[in-house]
């Protein structure tokens, strides 16, 4: 058989690849849930941008996009533009709306007039509550609440109010309320916040998760909400930040027997007048007990934790995450660290001045599940303190140096603390000078710490601070809170930025915060900034007004996916070899992507997985293979020749020296009477044989067995897999057992529970043979005979071995040695009732099936794959019966009714694949008219072209010309009349669903134009022969093709041989075509 010879070129990057590209461009003007005008319109720029690259990106990439993140819409223009996305087709999975936009006119129009924008709104922002007297729509798909206080309301009333009034109708998706109650006015006693929230929840009756924010001197909330049970058991989060908190009334909340809050903050911002203690025994008992809170908060750095509390709080097998932020622990004598026993928590904070390293060591080692710890260290440290913390498990550190700069080196440079720290923080009170300069001094000192990523620095960014941080190159991200001394200028702050990003190219993102004035720096920076450098961009052109770095670095996740799809692309065209162009082209791919930069080569290849086979049949490919191992890319499945290492001294030479490329190696094949004792190395990966056995004299099977017995493989344990085909040579040795071979290997290799058996002509060995070894019966997975005579007795007594787990059967053109019975009649009723048999394949090209026997296989319940190739079908009364299972049906007969290949697939439910050839000459105008398939599927027809047929197929009153997807037509003499049949090429437009076409005849030059203006076919397939078409004129066709046909994706040819080398210069510029396909070429295309 000549070569197959593949030409392909670099893919067009699929539609999953290009979305996911956008939904990184988008993400990246995300900031903290968080958009502002800047960001909207940079957002706009990149749908329309990539909208118009190509209608295919604007009609599947567009309307496939879905974010997650909220956007918030508080003004008409962001809601104007966020109407534009929508009718894109781009989805949000939040989007919050501002009640205050219900006045504005356009916003009202657009809301009333467009049905997909209102229904796309999943949030309302109620700060306003007067607006909804303007109402003149109803939302339908609400989801949540947000109520954030305003300064024109001062009772919460007045935010519920409206929602509770007839004119805005129950809503039945709405299921989340949240309250964010900050206050900033001073509010009446009478103002109760729960009262109206009871109203809501009796109103919305889905309501099952609120979330209530309290702020400041506000003890309305916490006062009130155990008077409502229906609040109650619907309260998820409690957020308490209070000068002053009410203990007896949050008590009485969390020990209420409906209570279900899961996250509870309580945070104290000052100490009482009086000096009182917050916390009290009966409350910290419900904390301890609490049924449901998995997320508890506690923050009173007034006062002290007692140790007991500390312990019982840790001991909570509900609690997943716990902070505390105390001034001291209150030890008792019995205290002892080994009471804890929880094995839920996995996120710890600890903020207590007293406390010890060797006490959060002994915590740490006690939660086994801990796999985040946040710590504040305060004043001066203890060196030998610091050395015994040396938690076990592998934990992410936070850590948090507040006014502690001196003796820095103790925590950063020494003991485990340097190898462990993943963030850090550092917090200068008051903008005191002597302590920055305390931290300047001791700054150098960060790069000691190895695991360091994220830096979070509180103090003033000053140009002092350049140096250090540009020479850093462990730090990634860097968040900047920038309170400013007072010399100095928002310039300053923005030179020293700009020197920053010229000095430091490791950083990957900076964040920017002013707490004390954001607006001012939202005018002149952006409230928090997001930069993603390139390797060579110019940091100059980053800064704008009001954005900072459209610059987007795709990440290394992007870069891995495009490079399995180029290899994906080509390994498509490999069945069981290489040629040299197809492993060049590879080569070519690891080569070109590992030079772009460093980071490519070390982070990107070595996470490259190879999906597809590779093939290992000849030396060249050893030699890429070692190359691409080295790079580090993985391979699911390396199919190797054992052959090699007798033909090849250089492949024997480096599996011996290289022990990674032995260890790649999953699958061994055998087809040689070599003896392969004589090696001195293992291979120790190898989970499947491939064995092929000859009946010729010079391939006796001997050595192979004495190969496998030997120590050849070592890790015998974890070969599963063994695929034995035997090929007939002409030669009939009776002596011969290839059962028993396979009987010798898997004695050895015991975990063996997959084989798979082929045999050629001389199959009756095979089936004689296994009768007498029910151990192999019972590992019999797939079994396929072809061309052959076998016993049928010996093939019922296999198939009703109550072993037998055989999952895929093949009978192809076997005859029964016993005279005057048919093979396929004596195993139908085993078939119809095999409990094992999922894929089932049956060839009689000269015998005759009915429709029952059929219609039986069709009934049994596991199988998913059904191909039948006979002579005629013979109709009966017989009725089909539902099934659930079968997804790949082919039918190929010589004479078969349309009506009947109708009643079977509509009894199938979830058929995906249906494929018809009809050999014969028989299909009428009523037959075809019958063929009303219920349900959509892919449709492969095959058959012999008649002019009058090809018409049905075309005619639009006819069903064939909207569900055939892949039409093959074939012929046994040459078309008379071609004119004809040109002009019906042409007019094959009229198929809608067509995407492959196989024209199974010697193609002549004439229907060229037919081909060549066609639009609609994506895959082409022409058969050449050299009768048809001389030598010169099969590359002017191709080439005529490839040149004027614009829309094709695939081209192939079958038959005599063609040259590709006119091609490639047309084949490089073309939009569309990614693959031409010959099995022959000269030997120049090949090189």
């Amino acid at each position: 058989m000549a070569n197959q010879i593949t030409i392909i070129k670099l893919p067009v990057l699929p539609n999953n690849v290009i979305k996911y590209l956008i939904e990184i461009f988008v993400d990246s003007y995300y900031s903290d849930n968080y958009l502002n005008h800047s960001s909207f319109r940079m957002i706009d720029n990149v749908f329309f941008r990539f909208g118009m690259v190509c209608q295919q990106w604007m009609d599947r990439v567009l309307p496939s996009l879905e974010f997650k993140k909220p956007i918030y819409c508080n003004r008409a223009f962001t809601y104007i533009m966020l109407s534009r996305w929508v009718m894109l087709g781009v989805k949000f999975s939040n989007v919050v709306f501002g009640v205050g936009l219900i006045d504005d006119f356009e916003v009202q129009l657009l809301t009333m007039t467009k049905p997909y924008l209102r229904n796309s709104i999943g949030t309302l922002l109620v700060d306003r509550g007067y607006h909804f007297n303007s109402l003149r729509f109803q939302f339908e798909d609400i989801k949540a609440l947000i109520f954030r206080e305003s300064k024109y309301i001062s009772q919460f009333a007045q935010y519920v109010s409206p929602l509770l009034n007839e004119g805005f109708s129950p809503i039945d998706t709405l299921t989340r309320v949240d309250i964010h109650y900050e206050v900033k006015i001073e509010h009446s006693d009478t103002d109760d916040v729960i009262q109206p929230l009871n109203l809501l929840c009796g109103k919305f009756i889905n309501i099952s998760d609120i979330n209530i924010r309290g702020f400041n001197k506000n003890q309305k909330i916490s006062r009130n909400i155990y008077r409502y049970t229906n609040v109650i058991q619907k309260l998820k989060i409690l957020n308490l930040k209070f000068d002053f908190i009410n203990v007896k009334d949050i008590t009485v909340t969390l020990t209420h027997p409906f209570t279900c809050i899961e996250t509870l903050k309580l945070h104290r911002t000052k100490t009482s007048p009086k000096g009182d203690i917050v916390m009290n025994e009966p409350l910290y008992h419900a904390l301890e007990t609490h049924p449901t809170i998995t997320s508890l908060s506690l923050q009173l750095p007034g006062e002290s934790i007692p140790s007991h509390t500390l312990t019982n709080l840790l001991n909570n097998t509900k609690l997943k995450s716990l902070k505390l932020k105390y001034k001291t622990i209150d030890f008792d004598k019995s205290y002892n660290s080994t009471f804890l026993t929880n094995n839920t928590i996995t996120k710890l904070g600890l903020e207590i001045k007293n406390i010890t390293f060797k006490l959060i060591d002994s915590i740490c080692d006690k939660l086994p599940n801990l796999k985040l710890l946040k710590l504040a260290v305060y004043g001066q440290v203890d060196g030998k303190d610091i050395e015994l913390f040396k938690p076990k498990s592998n934990i992410t550190i936070k850590l948090t140096i507040v006014n502690s700069f001196k003796n820095m080196d103790a925590y950063l440079s020494k003991y485990s603390l340097h190898t462990r720290v993943n963030h850090l923080t550092l917090i200068i009170d008051n903008t005191n000078e002597k302590l920055l300069n305390n931290l300047l001094d001791n700054f150098n000192l960060l790069e000691k710490l190895k695991t360091l990523k994220t830096l979070f620095l509180d103090i003033p960014f000053t140009a002092t601070l350049i140096p250090p941080l540009s020479s850093n190159t462990n730090i990634k991200h860097l968040i900047i809170r920038m309170p400013e001394l007072k010399n100095m200028t928002r310039n300053d702050s923005d030179k020293n930025l700009l020197e920053l990003i010229k000095g430091n190219r490791s950083l990957e993102s900076i964040e920017l915060t002013n707490p004390e004035n954001p607006y001012l720096l939202e005018l002149d920076i952006y409230l928090y900034i997001f930069l993603f450098f390139l390797k060579f961009a110019d940091p100059q052109n980053l800064i704008k007004k009001y954005f900072i770095s459209n610059m987007i670095k795709l990440p290394d996740i992007i870069i891995k996916n495009i490079i399995e799809i180029s290899l994906d692309n080509y390994s498509a065209a490999i069945h069981n070899t290489h040629t040299p162009f197809l492993i060049s082209a590879i080569d070519k791919i690891f080569c070109r992507f590992s030079l772009v930069c460093q980071r490519w080569f070390e982070k990107v290849i070595p996470t490259v997985e190879f999906r597809k086979t590779l093939f290992v049949s000849n030396s060249d490919i050893v030699l890429k293979l070692v190359n691409w191992i080295g790079l580090g890319v993985k391979f699911r499945d390396i199919v190797f020749n054992a052959f090699l290492t007798k033909h090849s001294m250089e492949v024997s030479m480096l599996l011996s020296t290289k022990p990674y490329l032995r260890n790649s190696l999953t699958t061994m094949v055998f087809d040689r009477g070599f003896n392969y004792t004589d090696i001195e190395y293992q291979y120790e990966n190898v989970r499947a044989l491939k064995l092929i056995f000859h009946t010729v004299i010079q391939y006796q099977n001997a050595p192979l067995v004495q190969t496998l017995q030997s120590d050849l493989f070592s890790s015998v344990d974890i070969l599963t897999k063994i695929d034995a085909s035997y090929r007939d040579k002409g030669v009939n040795y009776e002596s011969e057992n290839v059962i028993e071979v396979l009987h010798q290997i898997c004695n050895k290799f015991i975990n063996v529970d997959d084989i798979g058996l082929t045999g050629d002509k001389q199959t009756n060995k095979i089936t004689s043979h296994l009768t007498q070894y029910p151990y192999i019966i019972k590992k019999l997975k797939r079994l396929q005979l072809v061309n052959g005579t076998v016993n049928s007795d010996d093939l019922v007594k296999i198939l009703n071995h109550p072993f037998c787990s055989i999952h895929t059967l093949k009978l192809h053109n076997m005859k029964d040695n016993q005279i005057g019975s048919r093979l396929d009649q004596l195993l139908f009723p085993i078939l119809e009732k095999h409990p094992s048999l999922t894929s089932l394949s049956l060839h009689f090209n000269n015998e005759d099936i009915q429709l029952q026997q059929i219609n039986n296989l069709l009934n049994k319940p596991n199988l998913i794959s059904l191909k039948l190739k006979y002579n005629n079908l013979i109709t009966d009364q017989s009725t089909t019966s539902i099934n659930n299972s079968i997804r790949i049906l082919t039918l190929n007969f010589n004479e078969i009714s349309f009506n009947s290949i109708s009643n079977i697939c509509n009894s199938l439910c979830n058929l995906n694949s249906l494929k018809v050839a009809i050999r014969g000459h028989s299909l009428t105008t009523t037959d075809m008219l019958l063929f009303q398939p219920k349900k959509q599927f892919f449709f492969e027809l095959v058959i012999p072209y008649h002019s009058d047929q090809f018409d049905l197929l075309l005619d639009k009153d006819y069903p064939f010309h909207r569900i055939v997807n892949s039409l093959t037509l074939t012929t046994k003499f040459p078309i008379s009349n071609l004119p004809l049949f040109e002009v019906q090429l042409k007019q094959i437009d009229r198929m809608i669903k067509l995407n492959t076409l196989y024209l199974s005849f010697p193609f002549p030059e004439l229907l060229v134009n037919s081909i060549v203006n066609n639009t609609y076919i994506k895959n082409l397939i022409i058969y050449i022969t050299e009768h048809s078409l001389g030598v010169n004129q099969r590359s002017a066709v191709l080439k005529d093709i490839v040149s004027r046909n614009k829309t094709l994706v695939t081209l192939e040819t079958k038959g005599a041989s063609v040259s590709f080398s006119d091609l490639k210069v047309h084949f490089k510029v073309h939009p569309t075509l990614l693959r031409i396909g010959s099995p022959a070429s000269y030997e120049s295309d090949a090189k």
